[in-house]
């Protein structure tokens, strides 16, 4: 059973607001299966505010034992570019990164299996996102890339999953 205090607290961003009112996360239930859409155009990049959308999303699909599978999806030609560079700044870091690990544990403790659907580029932050889903189908349009290791950064959150 997921941790209920963990996941409410997932969302401390701006106030919660209900799923259907969620600015980079397109949330939809159709009977048995809830379906959570990256909706950032153009390439989908993770912010604070979607990765918390996301959290409480899931969270709240977590507590609809009518929901049987949460798939999760992208809109658009680009799954994830990955981290929003322009937010993840040295005032911001810590709180991206506590936004980035509640989205990860919502996916992990959710009691119902995490389909992602991966059809374009998982970048970075994209592709370690992909990770902490049950199972993940892609089609041939969908590199994965961990991008930041050229660099010298090490990918925090897939550096624990991968392996």
């Amino acid at each position: 059973m997921p941790d209920r205090v963990h996941l409410d607290e997932a969302f401390t961003g701006p106030a919660r607001r209900s799923p259907n009112l969620f600015e980079f996360i397109r949330y939809r239930v159709d009977g048995p299966v809830a379906r959570l859409t990256l909706n950032h155009p153009e390439h989908n990049l993770l912010n604070e505010t979607m990765l918390r959308e996301l959290a409480q999303g899931i969270g709240t699909i977590a507590e609809t034992p009518s929901v049987k599978l949460i798939v999760l999806d992208a809109a658009g030609k680009v799954f994830s570019g990955g981290v929003d560079i322009g937010e993840y700044t040295g005032e911001r870091a810590f709180s991206m990164i506590d936004a980035f690990h509640a989205a990860c544990i919502a996916m992990v403790e959710a009691t119902q299996p995490v389909l992602v659907i991966v059809d374009g580029p998982a970048i970075g932050g994209g592709a370690e996102l992909i990770a902490y889903g049950d199972l993940v189908v892609a089609t041939p349009r969908a590199p994965f890339a961990l991008t930041e290791i050229t660099i010298g950064v090490f990918p925090p959150l897939a550096s624990t999953m991968l392996p």
